[in-house]
């Protein structure tokens, strides 16, 4: 009797660490009513436990097809919510489904948010800047307006003198689309504008902005055209500096051989300012191959002084960061999209990527999620953005790759370690990112004799640790070997014939378990 009571308290225990460690964490779907394609784009947690979600919603209202805003109260204890939407024939919001984009800010107790939309019997689009309390109620709603022009915002963010500063892109019949930069007063009222060109063929769009408290200096980043040595179109992300008053100081340089383009900026408690996005390392037919950057740099006097430009990721996937938010230890939570197929020789199937790395863009703790619901989920699911909440986790607005309706509007809750349920959950069953499956590592011959090779596109020059055990659960062999190119070679010395185990670890402590056959 005493012995099964301590193993109850043991129990109780640790499903109560598990709970302190794991709380938080959940997924939710809610099928908007009325809606034939829903799409959430941003998430904010308003109070503890209660979050405001925004989506886009297409309705057929009068004839016509529209895009609403939904806007989602969500309590996570009572699962309820409720929905508020804004948007009709006069005011149709866009229905783009670029994902490689952060929507919205939370600042004091209000969601500020940047959109544009248009009227359904007329081709030009105006700019929409809105207001909102944690209830989703519109405070106010501003437009922004140039005639046969079409103004497209994308993101907003408070100026030093508590007005606001607004960034996107301006664009005319000929598609020539100039950076545009709007200061406005406290109640989002226009103050100037300036617009820049771009290099030929004259594309500038902006997708995030930021205020320097010190120098006063205004910070644009996102993505420029432009034709490479090659003659080719290419995407690349830039940095603009910018006075107080919107006159351009200074840029970082931009490349273009390749595809890459940044989705946000932020700034740490040192005056370090960080912009991430992808860049496109290859090209496999048409399909790119791209990994995640993260781009640090530093305001001196009127220019800007790059500290590093590194990427992060694995080789032979797709990938790009959409959000990077700050703990308090200041290191970067990231998330993002990964696309493993073609290290796995699998169907595509791009999941979410939760990373925390320290301010040097170094791997601290990664995790991958796949969230392929059904077959109408083709692609798989990514990220469009992410936020900090209360207790350290992130709140984030997912979506389905491939866009044909109807879908629900999906949004996750990440705790603080990461996990997008309970820890429990995640410690017994085992998330993707933890553990390699069959088609990461090939393990060959097999029957195996002296030696064994081991071979995987996902180690490509990882040291790892080799353990070898038998049936019984006992270690026979242990040590460290280093892939190269993705390849290593192990000798079966004074192993007798028999059935063993053979399991990987790697510098990420992901592992890998596999039945070797000794004969």
């Amino acid at each position: 009797m005493l012995r099964l009571k301590t193993i109850l308290i043991l129990l109780l225990y640790t499903l109560c660490v598990f709970k302190l460690i794991g709380q938080g964490g959940f997924r939710k779907r809610i099928d908007v009513p009325g809606s034939y394609g829903s799409k959430a784009i941003a998430a904010f947690e308003t109070t503890p436990n209660n979050y405001l979600i925004i989506s886009k919603t297409q309705v057929n209202e009068n004839g016509f097809t529209v895009t609403k805003l939904d806007f989602i109260n969500y309590n996570s204890l009572a699962n309820t919510y409720t929905i508020k939407q804004v948007g009709d024939t006069a005011n149709s919001y866009n229905d783009d489904f670029t994902w490689v984009r952060n929507y919205g800010k939370k600042i004091g107790n209000y969601i500020y948010f940047a959109q544009y939309a248009k009227s359904v019997t007329q081709s030009n689009y105006f700019g929409v800047f809105l207001k909102l309390n944690q209830n989703g109620d519109t405070i106010w709603k501003k437009k922004f307006l140039t005639l046969n022009h079409d103004i497209n915002l994308f993101q907003c963010n408070k100026s030093i003198d508590d007005g606001f500063l607004l960034v996107g892109k301006i664009r005319d019949a000929s598609f020539n689309s100039k950076l545009l930069l709007i200061k406005t007063d406290s109640n989002g009222n226009e103050l100037w504008r300036k617009t820049v060109n771009g290099p030929s063929p004259n594309y500038y769009e902006g997708r995030d902005v930021i205020q320097d408290s010190v120098t006063k200096h205004i910070i644009v980043t996102g993505s420029v055209f432009k034709i490479n040595s090659f003659g080719t179109q290419h995407d690349s992300k830039f940095v603009i500096l910018f006075d107080s008053l919107g006159n351009q100081l200074h840029s970082l340089p931009a490349t273009y051989q390749l595809d890459n383009s940044s989705s946000g900026i932020l700034k740490d408690n040192l005056n370090n300012y960080y912009i991430f996005g992808y860049k496109v390392k290859y090209y496999d037919g048409l399909n790119p191959k791209s990994v995640g950057f993260i781009t640090k740099f530093k305001i001196t006097g009127n220019s800007l002084t790059q500290i590093y430009d590194k990427e992060v990721g694995e080789v032979n996937t797709s990938a790009a960061f959409v959000s990077i938010s700050l703990d308090q230890e200041q290191n970067l939570k990231v998330i993002g999209i990964i696309d493993t197929s073609q290290a796995q020789n699998v169907l595509i199937n791009y999941m979410v990527q939760v990373l925390k790395l320290n301010p040097n863009a170094e791997i601290i703790k990664k995790r991958y999620y796949s969230y392929f619901l059904n077959s109408n989920w083709e692609y798989g699911v990514g990220a469009l953005g992410g936020n900090l909440t209360q207790d350290g986790g992130l709140i984030v607005p997912l979506d389905k790759i491939k866009n044909n309706a109807p879908r629900p509007a999906f949004f996750v809750k990440y705790d603080s370690t990461g996990c997008d349920t309970s820890a429990f959950y995640c410690a017994t069953v085992g998330i993707r990112e933890n553990n390699y499956q069959a088609a990461d590592v090939n393990i060959y011959p097999q029957p195996a004799n002296q030696i064994v090779n081991l071979s995987s596109p996902l180690f490509a020059n990882k040291t790892a640790q080799i353990q070898i055990s038998n049936n019984l659960g006992q270690l026979c062999y242990e040590q460290q070997i280093q892939f190269y190119n993705g390849t290593a070679q192990l000798p079966l010395v004074n192993l007798p014939t028999g059935i063993y185990f053979i399991k990987l670890t790697d510098e990420d402590l992901k592992t890998f378990t596999q039945k070797l056959i000794i004969e």
